[in-house]
């Protein structure tokens, strides 16, 4: 029979279960820290938030612009997550605040 998925939340992190798989997120950076399906590791610490991209050639100066604005070394600050299981799906949100 099939079970909905478990959530654990201690101080630091907040871990969500099933049968098959497991994922952790950490409360202080509010990313995934690990992601396991049936046993194996699938991510050791999860993606972080990243906005720089190739400026295209039509876009000429561009570059340099996002370069002085910041926008290739932005700073992320967690404002706020939370978790809660909703039916079938563990929804873990996140507020984020970048700052240059």
């Amino acid at each position: 029979a099939w079970t909905p998925p478990a959530l654990r939340e201690t101080d630091h992190a907040i871990s969500v279960t099933g049968a098959d798989f497991h994922f952790a997120f950490s409360k202080s950076q509010g990313i995934l820290t690990a992601w396991e399906a049936n046993g194996r590791e699938l991510v050791a610490v999860g993606p972080e938030v990243n906005l720089w991209r190739t400026p295209t050639y039509a876009e000429n100066g561009d570059a340099a612009r996002w370069r002085a604005a910041g926008f290739d070394a932005l700073l992320w600050e967690l404002q706020g997550i939370s978790a809660r299981i909703d039916g079938a799906a563990a929804l873990i949100e996140t507020a984020l605040r970048a700052d240059t």
